[in-house]
């Protein structure tokens, strides 16, 4: 069995223990999300930002959760936004709830089958309306223009006006759909306060997930960047004894024209496995401790042993 993906938080919240392989980062990033979490054993808590507790549920009951909000008798096939709003109604939470949502429902076998798309304009008023259709027979058309275009236009409700009236206040022989598409769109969601407030629980909720999902596509990219950083570093691989020379690091930020940037040799005195080097003055005997990066190899020449003078005479001709 799968650790759960908040196994890190219950760990620091119950014991303030960390697991070995996590950076500082990380260790912050546990720390800073500890607070909107509550274990209450066997179950953790979590409170959303619309201020309701609800319960983090593991990797494998995520499947079942998303399968019976989208088929069974509580789901209905609709899209990604409403099953998420679903899941969230029903008191569970995980990070990627709203990723897996669009996820599910973009390959739900009964969503894909929908193989035609129906459509009819209105070549007065630019009226335009398109659902999806399984066949393209003359039995759906007739559903299609009884259900969708008689009642938009022709359909009287009880006050005698339509459908289109009520909403825009003119006939629908009038092109004023696209005049006044984003004013009336604004009116007449802002006289539902509930709805209104419903949606913007749920813009609320999917932000904290966006904002997660930019925390980790910040650790891949730094990552990645890392691993450049490393690919571009030589390594170099020092051995007790040996004769190095070491970078002045201050020509970095004051640069000297002609000043030596590399003072030396030093003897290496010990080398730690993180990366830094012990180094010795052999004559005065101070020891430094500086990262390896800034060292490099010293060669000797080669030293003559046994020097002889050579005498050079003035050559003599003979004739």
């Amino acid at each position: 069995m799968t650790e759960p993906w908040y196994a890190n938080l219950v760990n620091y919240i119950v014991a303030k223990k960390f697991p070995t392989s996590l950076s500082s980062s990380q260790r912050n990033k546990i720390k800073a999300d500890a607070r909107f979490y509550i274990w209450d054993d066997p179950y953790l808590w979590k409170m959303c930002q619309d201020q309701v507790i609800r319960r983090c549920v593991p990797d494998m009951e995520i499947p079942s959760i998303l399968k019976h909000c989208h088929e069974y008798a509580c789901g209905g096939h609709f899209g990604p936004q409403i099953k998420a709003r679903k899941i969230l109604e029903c008191g569970v939470y995980w990070p990627n709830l709203f990723k897996d949502a669009h996820i599910f429902v973009n390959t739900c076998d009964r969503c894909q089958r929908y193989l035609y798309i129906l459509l009819a304009v209105d070549y007065v008023s630019k009226w335009v309306e398109a659902i999806p259709t399984k066949c393209d027979d003359a039995k759906t058309v007739k559903a299609f223009v009884k259900s969708i275009i008689f009642s938009r236009t022709a359909y009287k409700t009880p006050i005698d006006m339509s459908p289109y009236r009520l909403i825009y206040g003119k006939g629908c022989h009038l092109p004023l759909k696209f005049e006044h598409k984003a004013y009336w769109a604004i009116k007449a969601f802002n006289q539902n306060i509930d709805e209104a407030g419903l949606h913007r629980n749920l813009q609320i909720q999917e932000l904290e997930e966006l904002r997660q999902n930019a925390y980790d596509n910040a650790s891949i990219y730094k990552e990645k960047a890392r691993s450049w950083h490393d690919k571009m570093v030589t390594r170099r691989v020092f051995e007790e004894g040996q004769d190095v020379l070491v970078f002045q690091s201050r020509l970095k930020n004051f640069p000297g024209k002609l000043r030596l940037r590399w003072y030396g040799p030093y003897k290496v005195k010990k080398v730690f496995p993180h990366g830094a080097v012990e180094v010795e003055n052999p004559t005065s005997r101070k020891v430094i401790k500086v990262n390896g990066q800034r060292l490099k190899h010293y060669f000797k020449g080669v030293e003559l042993q046994g020097e002889e003078d050579l005498l050079v005479e003035d050559p003599i001709y003979k004739d």
